[in-house]
């Protein structure tokens, strides 16, 4: 998410399960229906209201597929009315000039399309048949919508890398800048949702993963295309000493966790947690509450500092081998959920990369 500056701190929304795809690497397990979803249209107003009370000045809605919600349009209205700054991601299949026009005049600071691949065979392979084609030519249209309405509206490509698309996904920059994108969010695969049964045909290996960020890492450099790395900082580092850029070159001062700090989870049952693809872990503990609920902002203040007492004990524990001298390790923090620290990339990147 780009303009950080603006924001300071984000309630990012599952605001549905439901999806027009199936995609085999989704978190979600987008496409599945629930009775027990949100009636958007009919309580969007007093979700708004929560949120301003709450303290979140931006809201950065997920899915499923967003644009599938009754109601999205009144929604962004409102936030907009209230002050709350608001973002999407979307799969970009669903957009017309019309729907495009819309969100530009609802003032969505941001739109981010999913595209898991540099060509039409790898992507669809993951989001299916025709996806590439359709989601590139509406990025397209958005582009030349957001320019005809002088918008300052930013378009954003997210990508997952997983083995369907490790081959061909350093072309992907260079796609990117011949559409008109200058921004790409580089994602590693969550084991959650649709990606648990499809683990085998999708998980890399930490070197695969580590030497496709570096092939993306260039060409996002030789392309001009901003590109953010889901991977710690000193990987980022180790990287840009080897290929001779600056060493802060992508380094964000967001690298290590914000669950709980900058931003929280709502699904799409109106329970917030400190984060999304963890939430299973802290289901009914009091790192959850509910959006309507009485105690709500109590409730996230509870959260909030039970999250800085979880830090805080991570990182009083003994610090790994591979972390001991590292620069990062005051903004270098482990999951304060599953107090999970260093992971096998800095190791890789250790082992492969030091001088």
């Amino acid at each position: 998410m780009k303009q950080e500056n603006y924001i300071k701190k984000s309630l990012l929304w599952d605001i549905t399960r439901r999806c027009n795809l199936s995609c085999i690497h989704c978190y979600n397990s987008g496409g599945i229906s629930n009775e027990h979803e949100l009636e958007i249209a009919t309580n969007y107003k007093a979700i708004i209201d929560r949120v301003v009370q709450a303290g979140f000045n931006h809201i950065h809605l997920l899915g499923g597929e967003p644009l599938l919600v009754n109601g999205l349009l009144d929604l962004l209205y409102y936030a907009n009315k209230k002050g709350i700054l608001t973002s999407i991601n979307t799969n970009g299949t669903l957009l017309t000039k019309k729907i495009i026009n819309e969100l530009i005049e609802s003032n969505v600071l941001q739109l981010t399309f999913s595209l898991d691949g540099a060509t039409e065979s790898s992507n669809d392979a993951i989001r299916g048949s025709g996806n590439y084609k359709r989601v590139t030519e509406n990025i397209r249209q958005t582009i030349s919508c957001i320019e005809q309405a002088k918008s300052t509206m930013l378009v954003q490509v997210a990508t997952v890398v997983t083995k369907q698309n490790i081959f061909t996904i350093h072309k992907l920059p260079k796609v990117l800048r011949n559409i008109g994108v200058k921004y790409l969010d580089v994602l590693k695969l969550y084991e959650c949702g649709n990606a648990v049964s499809n683990e085998y045909s999708l998980q890399l290996k930490s070197e695969e993963y580590l030497a496709a960020l570096c092939k993306l890492l260039i060409e996002s450099y030789r392309n001009q295309i901003f590109a953010q790395f889901d991977c710690k900082p000193k990987v980022l580092e180790l990287i840009n000493l080897r290929y001779g850029f600056p060493p802060e070159y992508n380094i964000s001062e967001f690298a290590s966790c914000n669950a709980g700090k900058r931003f929280l989870f709502l699904d799409y049952k109106g329970d917030i947690y400190p984060c999304g693809p963890f939430a299973h872990e802290v289901a009914n503990t009091e790192l959850t509450t509910n959006i309507f609920s009485k105690d709500c902002i109590e409730q996230l203040t509870k959260i909030e500092e039970s999250i800085h007492d979880r830090i805080y004990k991570f990182a009083s524990l003994p610090c790994p081998p591979v972390c001991s001298d590292c620069q990062f390790n005051e903004c270098c923090s482990g999951c304060a959920i599953c107090y999970k620290g260093h992971d096998e990339l800095c190791k890789t990147a250790l082992r492969l990369y030091s001088v």
